[in-house]
């Protein structure tokens, strides 16, 4: 656990030069698709090296989601706390919902759940790309 928390940050720290050299949103779907390609690996081969792994494509999912919803939302004062109270709430619900979900099938299905919300959420946006980039 510590060792996922060590990539999550030494991520976020290399999101200074990434953030200038990449869109937001292409950030977004990436960090979303190596996310969920890391459950995939913590799934079928080995949770120890595939979780850490995890952690740093989840480092890189909060600033890309802020800077791409403002981008869609525009710049009214209303913006910025829905996007954060956004985040928050999602970052309340989802452990008892997954909790929930966990209780009922098992936790051998805990990566398979982050795998499959992570690709879809990814193909979505590989989906949407090119409206994004405009």
């Amino acid at each position: 656990m510590s060792m996922f928390f060590v990539a999550f940050l030494v991520v976020r720290i290399g999101l200074l030069w990434l953030a200038d050299a990449f869109a937001p949103f292409t950030i977004l779907v990436t960090a979303l698709f190596g996310a969920g390609v890391c459950a995939v690996g913590a799934a079928l081969v080995s949770p120890a090296f595939f979780f850490v792994a995890l952690g740093a494509f989840t480092g890189l999912f909060f600033p890309p989601y802020y800077v791409t919803a403002t981008a869609i939302m525009g710049n009214d004062a209303r913006v910025s706390p829905t996007i954060i109270a956004s985040g928050l709430v999602g970052g309340i619900v989802s452990p008892l919902l997954l909790g929930g979900l966990m209780a009922l099938v098992g936790d051998h299905v805990f990566f398979w759940v982050i795998a499959a919300m992570a690709l879809g959420l990814a193909g979505v946006g590989f989906l949407v790309r090119d409206k994004m980039g405009r």
